[in-house]
């Protein structure tokens, strides 16, 4: 029997999702095609057709093939690319990562990971029959916004049957011990504040409680944490964008241009200019080209 979907009744429904920005959706993107956008929420993305090269934090034009998954931080700066086409589907997680009721992401903080890896790991054929029958269904007009939150925790409950704890941790490594609403706060608004002060004003918050409250959510100081954060909006910009250096430094809180070369130099091991050179060495200096 032809399986046909009553779509006038689902349609009708109100939970028939109808948001610019959906929980899942499938991305489709032409020969050499160029995006960018800032990840509002932490997304899945699942390569089944063509390949892409993303750009974001330390990360510079890194192939993300058919069979692939990565993940996308909160408010990370994405840029990307395609030279052959790609299709793929994006999750978009709004709710702390919980694998099953046994098993949440807290978990995998034993596990060892390299953080200067693409955050990423194959599909299982699992995985692949799973996103076949998604997009079937999608395909067919099913946008339930119930439908989707139930297709993530599933996904999640394929992650922990399917995948070692390993996998696991490399591909959660950037929002593993990360949860909660003051940590989505955090993730989506730090690129718009330069200091730990700036950031508690933002929040309405006292500096001390602040930093309590960061320390408590994401293991260390405000001023560690920002720190890093800020080597890696540096390095993005000098590495992926056309931006001049002394651009650059005016809008991540410099004074000088020398001032910028030292820090550079202490944290990235080089001048800004000979980080670019040897990015344009390497095969061009920004995802347009």
């Amino acid at each position: 029997m032809k399986n046909e979907l009553c779509s006038g009744q689902h349609i009708g429904c109100h939970m028939n999702e109808s948001e610019e920005r959906p929980l899942i959706e499938v991305v489709n993107h032409k020969i050499n095609d160029c995006w960018e956008e800032v990840i509002s929420h932490t997304e899945l993305i699942f390569v089944f057709e063509g390949s892409l090269y993303v750009s974001f934090d330390f990360h510079k034009n890194e192939k993300v093939g058919n069979g692939k998954i990565v993940l996308l931080p909160s408010g990370c700066h994405f840029q990307a690319k395609t030279k052959e086409g790609v299709s793929f589907l994006v999750m978009r997680l709004q709710e702390s990562i919980r694998f099953c009721d046994t098993f949440s992401i807290e978990n995998l903080l034993k596990e060892e990971v390299k953080t200067d890896k693409l955050p990423s790991i194959p599909m299982r054929p699992v995985v692949q029959k799973f996103l076949s029958g998604l997009i079937l269904h999608m395909e067919d007009g099913i946008h339930c916004q119930q439908y989707m939150e139930l297709k993530i925790k599933e996904i999640f409950f394929l992650f922990r049957a399917y995948y070692l704890k390993k996998e696991l941790a490399h591909l959660f490594y950037p929002v593993i011990g990360i949860g909660g609403e003051f940590a989505d706060f955090v993730l989506k608004n730090y690129s718009r504040v330069k200091t730990v002060n700036e950031f508690a004003t933002l929040y309405t918050c006292s500096l001390s409680n602040f930093d309590k409250k960061f320390k408590k959510s994401f293991g260390v100081s405000a001023y560690q944490w920002m720190t890093k954060k800020k080597v890696e909006l540096i390095s993005h910009d000098i590495r992926t964008t056309n931006k001049t250096c002394r651009q650059i430094a005016e809008e991540r809180g410099f004074q000088s241009l020398p001032q910028f070369t030292d820090y550079c130099k202490k944290h990235l091991g080089a001048a800004p200019s000979k980080i670019r050179n040897r990015v344009v060495q390497e095969g061009g200096r920004t995802v347009n080209d």
